[in-house]
């Protein structure tokens, strides 16, 4: 880019992070483009004045919406938790943001009050995905609103609440389950709390009383296995929701053969839902049972039961009780179940190892044929697929025991692998099974991807039992016990997120 262009791109960056309206952003514009040369005429000391200032009224804003709490830290003392205050910053987002007040205005008039909070938690890892440093892995929690619909894929419509470094939250007694834990006692149980007091909102120049209860918690397995503390894949009831379901070869399904089921069962009706009152009977039992028993026997106790002992996490938490049911409103991100590290990149990964063993499709024949002029449907946005560079000789070699990819690569490689394969992998007999497996996870993927553009929740989840029941009766034969296990632990429980809020 020339020095000008760069020079003007730099400013329209500048002014469009200021508090400035769009016309009056486009005139400014509109004289640039007339006299460019006015860009060149201002002193670089004014445009760093200019960046100062913009530094300066940001952390104004932040300081606005900013609270700390403060959290036992494991060692000893107390860690000064930075937290955005929720109803602070959503009233500082529909006054400073009119796309957020219109959302929120035009919302309202569809759906009335109380409406229904989503907290969504990740992990990050910035950096190289194939070489990713794990001491700059951050935790972020984002909230927002079940009645935005489809409009909630957009980034833009989620609110941040906190991002803490990893190495951070491990310091943390209770871990992730208390930092969560007091976003929503901020929530649901301050004085400014959503649910009772409500949040007065200035919606076309009317005040509204805003008024939420929780709807969901999103996030994947191993997040959500530490939000709630559980024990997971690792306790004899590696499914919290799943009351009769435990760990494959534990031998308990022989004991009561007509009401136990292990975790590589595709059955879903087989599996009992459990209350949330059965879970925090079980929390309140191993908190009492902590003070007599030593580690080993409460080591024993919590395997046995799948819940670990936090008296600092969310399920400890009786005042919350009210507010946050672990049953109702634990969702597994779908996104991270099948394609980031999930059952989709794992079937991927599979199938490439299996091409390269038996029949010697090795990555360079899959990078070439992706790396033709292939197209993309219209209704994902993009107008070419990912390149041959996802099949790359680093690929390759950081991809020894899973696929090392994004979640948007896995999405856009599977029907290119699946047309090679079907033109080539299917004429060798010994690949039949593994191409036949592919292509019920292709079939899952079909269905999921056609879900996100428009949802019909009853019909979505009869399709989607049929062929997820599909894909895992092959994962059960062909995929190593513990792969499938954890699968269908994620799977079921996805399953009846999806059953019980009708949304993904």
């Amino acid at each position: 880019m020339k020095p000008a262009k760069r020079a003007r791109a730099d400013m329209v960056r500048y002014f469009a992070d200021v508090s400035i309206t769009d016309s009056a952003l486009a005139r400014v514009l509109a004289k640039i483009k007339k006299r460019p040369e006015l860009i060149d005429e201002i002193p670089s000391s004014s445009v760093k004045a200019f960046e100062h200032h913009l530094t300066n009224e940001r952390m104004s804003q932040l300081r606005q919406v900013s609270t700390s709490m403060d959290l036992p830290l494991e060692a000893g003392g107390l860690y000064s938790c930075p937290l955005l205050s929720p109803h602070r910053l959503l009233r500082f987002c529909v006054d400073q943001c009119p796309g957020m007040h219109d959302l929120i205005a035009s919302t309202l008039r569809r759906k009335p009050f109380p409406w229904h909070i989503i907290i969504y938690a990740d992990e990050l890892t910035p950096g190289n995905v194939l070489r990713p440093d794990n001491r700059r892995k951050v935790s972020a929690i984002y909230w927002s609103f079940k009645e935005f619909g489809p409009l909630l894929h957009n980034e833009h419509v989620w609110l941040v609440a906190a991002v803490l470094r990893h190495n951070v939250i491990n310091t943390l007694s209770g871990g992730i389950s208390a930092v969560i834990k007091m976003l929503l006692r901020e929530l649901f149980l301050s004085d400014a709390a959503i649910n009772s007091a409500g949040v007065v909102l200035r919606l076309q120049s009317e005040p509204v009383l805003m008024h939420a209860v929780l709807s969901n918690i999103i996030a994947d397995e191993a997040e959500l296995k530490a939000i709630w503390g559980v024990k997971g894949s690792s306790g004899l009831r590696p499914c919290m929701l799943c009351e009769n379901l435990c760990m494959k070869d534990s031998q308990l399904a022989r004991h009561a053969v007509h009401y136990l089921v292990e975790i590589d069962t595709s059955d879903f009706a087989a599996m009992d839902l459990t209350s949330n009152e059965d879970i925090w009977l079980m929390t309140d039992f191993i908190t009492a049972q902590h003070a007599v028993l030593g580690k080993a026997a409460m080591d024993e106790l919590e395997k046995a039961s799948g819940i670990r002992y936090n008296p600092h996490g969310i399920l400890a938490d009786i005042e919350l009780r009210q507010h946050v049911a672990p049953v109702d409103v634990n969702t597994i991100d779908p996104c991270h179940t099948y394609f980031s590290h999930g059952t989709a990149a794992e079937e991927l990964h599979l199938f490439l190892d299996a091409c390269k063993r038996k029949a010697n499709l090795k990555f360079e024949q899959f990078r070439q044929f992706c790396a033709a002029d292939w197209k993309a449907p219209k209704r994902t946005g993009r107008t070419a697929l990912l390149s041959g560079a996802v099949f790359s000789d680093a690929r390759e070699h950081a991809s020894k025991d899973c696929f090392k990819g994004m979640a948007s690569e896995v999405l856009s490689v599977f029907p290119l692998v699946r047309q090679l394969a079907e033109a080539t992998a299917s004429q060798h007999a010994n690949l039949q099974k593994e191409l036949a497996s592919f292509r019920a996870m292709h079939d899952v993927i079909d269905l999921l991807q056609q879900a996100k553009h428009s949802l019909n929740a009853p019909s979505f989840c009869s399709q989607w039992e049929i062929a997820q029941k599909n894909t895992l009766n092959f994962s059960v034969s062909l995929i190593a016990a513990i792969t499938s296990s954890l699968s269908t632990t994620m799977l079921c429980t996805f399953h009846r997120s999806c059953r019980g809020t009708g949304s993904l």
